[in-house]
């Protein structure tokens, strides 16, 4: 057994200091006075000499270490993947084994294409009730703000987009236009309901707590004994962190007619399936989320994203 005195400890830590740089002097711009701009004085150089990657909407040494990373990862799910037999079928490690390797079979997902997704879309055509999937586009703003020509011109582009996806889903131009124009109403009259983001950082505003009773009163389209139930939730109480979005929901529930709302529960199953289908529409949705409003120029590498959502799913197992 090795012992370590504090001397020998000291030592040790001289030796690593030695071989490992704590800061990267080529990283800065010494013209630049600390004073002056200690931001760009540390990191000058760097900003001016250091392009982001293609496949990234921003680059920064979090994201440079994350890639490192999922380059192991990868090494260490293809060995495993070999050794599939290693590990007792159903088991986490089998599981995750098997997710990554599903995901990488890009002519299984070409031959299924969206078929997955139509089970699904007949199940929310027999919907009588309305449920609620959230916004498309990243603010409320975007839908609101008619100030704002950038704004104006992405929701434009959104609405085209999820006619594109409805036609790729088979509809034929006319009914998508016409289910894209219904997904952009809806979610309009949401967003105009819904808080800015100053607003969300309320956090006195964000607490409002409400009895089921009351609640249920004053939105009885929802039932919210059975959805409080439906997430292991049991109680008498309930906080709501946006009264004025609920009661404004209640009113688009009774103010637009079931097959708008199927409609949006469509598009959002949709948009959130794009990503893990065909090619074809893994890249509508990248050229839309990826490059329109993140700024990405390319795609990343399909084991990349394989590998993100396999971690998402069965990250312990990895």
């Amino acid at each position: 057994m090795e012992t370590w005195t504090t001397s020998s400890f000291s030592q040790a830590q001289e030796t690593d200091a030695a071989k490992t740089q704590a800061i990267n002097k080529s990283y800065m711009d010494t013209s630049i006075r600390p004073q002056d701009d200690f931001f760009r004085y540390v990191n000058g150089s760097w900003l001016a000499t250091t392009e982001i990657p293609a496949d990234q909407g921003r680059w920064g040494s979090f994201l440079e270490l994350r890639e490192l990373s999922i380059a192991g990862v990868k090494q260490v799910m293809e060995a495993a993947k070999a050794n599939i037999s290693e590990y007792p079928e159903g088991s986490d490690q089998y599981k995750a084994i098997a997710f990554y390797t599903i995901g990488m079979d890009s002519l299984l997902a070409e031959k299924r294409g969206h078929k997955e997704l139509l089970p699904w879309f007949d199940q929310i055509d027999k919907l009588k009730s309305k449920l609620y999937g959230g916004l498309g586009l990243p603010d409320r703003d975007y839908y609101v703000d008619e100030s704002n020509e950038k704004f104006k011109e992405i929701k434009a582009k959104y609405e085209a987009h999820i006619s594109k996806v409805f036609q790729m889903l088979g509809s034929s131009e006319k009914e998508a236009n016409k289910l894209a124009t219904d997904v952009l109403l809806l979610e309009t009259k949401l967003a105009v309901a819904s808080k800015t983001r100053i607003e969300m950082r309320d956090s006195e505003g964000r607490y409002n707590k409400y009895s089921m009773e009351e609640l249920q009163k004053a939105t009885p389209s929802l039932d919210w004994s059975n959805l409080t139930k439906a997430f292991g939730a049991h109680s008498d109480e309930i906080i709501i962190s946006s009264p004025d979005f609920m009661l404004a929901l209640e009113g688009v529930f009774s103010e637009l007619k079931p097959k708008t709302w199927q409609n949006y529960l469509k598009w959002h199953l949709a948009r959130m399936a794009s990503p893990y289908l065909n090619h074809d529409l893994v890249q509508a949705n990248f050229d839309f989320y990826g490059k329109e409003l993140q700024g990405t120029e390319e795609m990343r590498a399909r084991w990349k994203r394989v590998l993100s959502s396999a971690e998402g799913a069965a990250g312990e197992a990895i």
